[in-house]
């Protein structure tokens, strides 16, 4: 892992016991990391170089299996060959990416949390500025790539704070959409989800939740879950130091009155400890975005079968149907 702008240090007793999680010591890793590098060169559809610093955290992910690990480095670089729409154009330094910034934020905090997850947080802005859900799912897949750098967790927690979001932004997917990225993603990452946090959600999320519930699956269905504010402090307890420091207020006003929570929910994109950091953090990797346009496989050189047909489990592209307002009303 490549030291970081934005994520803070991890001290080398946490990453050893994020690796006792999955049965690694570092030598462990480092041998599977050195087999993986060798077999990478063997597969003459895969781009000509290789990231060494992706392997160790795709090895997480795939929960130490190297076979798994390779199907999904495979997948990393077979999806963003054939699935266009979700991987062109998807530079976060670019102007669309930067726009779809202006209407919502999807920022992983810094820290980790107590049990060494990694906590996302999204939220949408308060504008009129159109709604286009496969740019959210780009800015994901960025940051899942800077992750797969320098972070190192568990997991992840994801906050998802619905004040702003409206009807038009939930009506504009359709069931196949989700199951589309969800697949893309679990294919390419399979990162583990370890709680699914909501909070201010109205009616007509609640309503596309469930109408998506049987493409999501039923292990990440199972840890959504609404939440209230004081609930959120239970997964990110270092949010109290951050809004003392913030708000220069003493910790037991942040007991005494937690809706200053709903501040920091609000207004977090905006400190410098949070959204400053997150820009660097985009701007020091301007010439690996620049470059990630050609990371990509060539299904001309492939050897052996081709995963075109088994991407999606079907080979078809199943139904677009937009979600119907009297789903959701």
């Amino acid at each position: 892992m490549e030291d970081s702008v934005y994520f803070e240090p991890v001290s080398k007793e946490t990453i050893n016991k994020i690796l006792e999680k999955y049965n690694y010591t570092e030598s462990s890793l480092k041998s599977d990391v050195d087999s993986l590098y060798d077999w990478f060169a063997t597969q003459p559809h895969f781009p000509t170089k290789l990231d060494k610093q992706l392997l160790p955290l795709y090895l997480l992910f795939g929960k130490g299996s190297i076979e798994t690990t390779k199907q999904k480095v495979d997948f990393y670089f077979t999806l963003r060959s054939k699935i266009k729409e979700f991987f062109e154009n998807d530079n976060p330094t670019h102007d669309h990416l930067l726009d779809f910034s202006k209407l919502m934020y999807i920022v992983p905090l810094p820290k980790l949390n107590h049990d060494l997850g990694r906590v996302m947080v999204m939220h949408m802005r308060e504008t009129d500025l159109p709604y286009d859900p496969i740019l959210s799912f780009k800015t994901i897949m960025n940051i899942t790539d800077l992750r797969l750098h320098e972070d190192v967790s568990v997991g992840t927690y994801i906050i998802y704070d619905g004040k702003n979001s409206k009807i038009q932004h939930v009506t504009c997917w359709s069931p196949m959409l989700v199951k589309r990225m969800n697949d893309c993603f679990n294919k390419m990452f399979k990162e583990s989800v370890l709680g699914i946090h909501l909070i201010n959600i109205q009616p007509y999320i609640t309503n596309f939740l469930n109408v998506i519930k049987p493409v999501i699956g039923k292990k990440v269905a199972s840890r959504k879950k609404m939440s209230q504010i004081k609930d959120l402090l239970k997964i990110t307890p270092n949010l109290k130091n951050e809004i003392r420091n913030s708000f220069n207020i003493t910790k037991e006003e942040i007991e005494e009155n937690i809706k200053l929570l709903r501040l920091w929910m609000e207004q977090t994109p905006h400190l410098p400890t949070e959204i400053y950091r997150w820009v660097e953090e985009i701007d020091h990797w301007t010439p690996f975005f620049t470059r990630h346009v050609e990371v990509k496989s060539d299904e001309t050189k492939r050897i052996g079968r081709n995963h075109e047909f088994e991407i999606f489990g079907t080979g078809s592209e199943g139904s677009f149907k937009k979600i119907n307002l009297q789903q959701l009303l």
